[in-house]
């Protein structure tokens, strides 16, 4: 979708600022662009409800996320001149800039639905529409399970949900347009975040979080495997400065 207004020169900022009519505007997103040779720069604002909203860059594009009251959530897109792309609105919330991730031509975005009861959904757009093309909300979490941690790599994307248990989704975006589960894995506790990594040509993903009741932090090791993705060995618990196993 376009910005639905145009481009006005807000005097409080002295830079073009653009609004996408839907976000709540108590502040800006002020986003430079500095030519380090030159000296040259640039920079735009983005309205909208800021101590809601998360920033993500990739090599092409900024993505400006705010999460939005009553589950709904939009997306400005800004290229690297700093040019108005156009915005993503739809339902859900997100938990921070790791669950927004551009590949291969697509945005990918993993949200919650908190309504009556809870939804956890991965969606895909194309970079060129802005139309969602890819969904998935089937078995993405359990019960009342909330997203607390999420990892893009490259066409996989690692999801991490959390109540009483802590469920490792692998997910395949292979096929951009049908996602699937390949594998889950559960295990006490859960991750806030995961960092993929590789040994020897062998992929593996270090998981950081809490243990049960979150008394006490522990770190994970998950091997990407044929069968799915797998934990190597036990946690690693920290709790008062002692490690343990």
């Amino acid at each position: 979708m376009d910005f639905n207004v145009e481009e006005i020169d807000f005097e409080e900022f002295k830079c073009p600022a653009y609004y996408d009519g839907c976000s709540p505007c108590s502040g800006a997103f002020i986003v430079n662009r500095l030519n380090i040779k030159t000296g040259e720069r640039k920079k735009v604002a983005n309205l909208n409800d800021c101590g809601n909203a998360f920033i993500y860059q990739s090599k092409d594009h900024i993505f400006i996320i705010t999460n939005e009251y009553y589950n709904h959530l939009c997306i400005s897109i800004f290229d690297n001149e700093l040019e108005p792309v156009g915005f993503i609105k739809d339902y859900g919330n997100v938990l921070n800039q790791y669950s927004l991730d551009e590949y291969d031509g697509t945005i990918r975005v993993v949200s919650t639905i908190n309504r009556n009861d809870v939804k956890n959904c991965l969606s895909v757009y194309s970079i060129d529409t802005l139309e969602r093309i890819g969904y998935l909300d089937e078995c993405l979490g359990l019960e009342r399970q909330t997203v607390r941690s999420v990892r893009f790599d490259k066409d996989i994307c690692y999801v991490c949900t959390y109540a009483t248990s802590d469920p490792l989704y692998e997910i395949s975006l292979v096929d951009k347009c049908n996602p699937y589960i390949v594998s889950q894995y559960a295990s006490p506790g859960y991750s806030s975040y995961l960092h993929p990594f590789e040994i020897n040509g062998k992929s593996y993903l270090l998981g950081y979080g809490f243990v049960d009741g979150g008394g006490a932090r522990k770190i994970s090791v998950y091997e990407k495997t044929n069968n799915g993705t797998v934990q190597i060995g036990n946690d690693v618990v920290i709790n008062g400065g002692t490690l343990s196993l």
